[in-house]
């Protein structure tokens, strides 16, 4: 005969925290990482590497002279999920996303030789202070030689060694990290036919990235987001020919997700600058 048996207790969450955050950890950065020995992260680059590249469009606004009008003369401050930005600063921890994290980014000049330096640090709510994180982060020299940058109060590297680690992320897509699909997720689209998008998910892609979300000889109409061919209309008259090209243009930015933590400042060295 059968028995019943009371349940046993259920897992809870609780008591299996660290093994769900290794499983968030792991996916995140499979599914946002930047592996160079991964073909698709290669074409793409890293989902970063958009932000890092304001970054330093800021930071060399930054060092132009005062007086010019394109100088910088602000902080930035933006957000960002945390694995698209460490693949584009190197920093990869392995444990839970800790409350109030943020990377430090400082510009900084000396002023003996006028050469300029990038600085990173890392805090969190928990700790007392910004402090030297532990990145794999290096410099990177003009003959690509990656050299340790790691200083007492943070990685401090020259801004032309910083810039060339940043790019070397990048993609070999002209599509860029934005925009960037797999043939798996073309062909689920369906983006590639004239008129209007066959699917919800075409819509939104031609809408950020007209430029490759249409076939080609083709381009976006903004009016009923389609694609449409490109028409040259020659109208020749008495007094000479006429000729019009249509071309709709859309500025295409980023998906809401790729943010980035950083405040840009400018600071006089320390010891470790000079």
């Amino acid at each position: 005969m059968l028995r019943w048996e009371p349940p046993t207790a259920a897992p809870t969450v609780m008591a299996n925290k660290a093994k769900l955050d290794a499983v968030a950890a792991a996916y995140f950065h499979v599914s946002q990482g930047y592996n160079a020995s991964v073909p698709q992260d290669v074409a793409r680059g890293s989902l970063g590497l958009p932000l890092a590249r304001e970054l330093l469009r800021n930071m060399r606004a930054k060092m132009l002279p005062e007086g010019d009008a394109n100088r910088n003369t602000k902080m930035m401050m933006q957000y960002a999920h945390r694995v698209p930005i460490q693949t584009a600063l190197g920093h990869d921890p392995s444990d839970a996303t800790p409350l109030g994290e943020t990377f430090l980014v400082d510009l900084l000049r000396d002023d003996a030789t006028n050469a300029y330096f990038v600085r990173l640090r890392y805090a969190a709510a928990a700790n007392d202070a910004p402090a030297a994180a532990f990145f794999p982060f290096r410099c990177l020299s003009a003959a690509d030689v990656p050299t340790d940058a790691t200083t007492a109060d943070g990685v401090i590297c020259p801004f032309d060694d910083f810039a060339r680690f940043v790019e070397s992320s990048s993609g070999t897509s002209a599509a860029g990290a934005a925009c960037y699909l797999d043939e798996e997720t073309r062909k689920k689209f369906g983006c590639s036919v004239e008129g209007a998008a066959p699917s919800p998910e075409c819509a939104r892609y031609r809408a950020m990235c007209p430029a490759q979300a249409c076939p080609g000889g083709q381009v976006y109409d903004v009016r009923d987001d389609s694609c449409k061919p490109r028409v040259v209309l020659s109208d020749v008259i008495s007094n000479g020919a006429g000729v019009a090209v249509g071309i709709a243009a859309v500025v295409s930015w980023l998906p809401a997700l790729i943010v980035f933590d950083a405040f840009v400042s400018n600071a006089m060295p320390d010891e470790g600058c000079q």
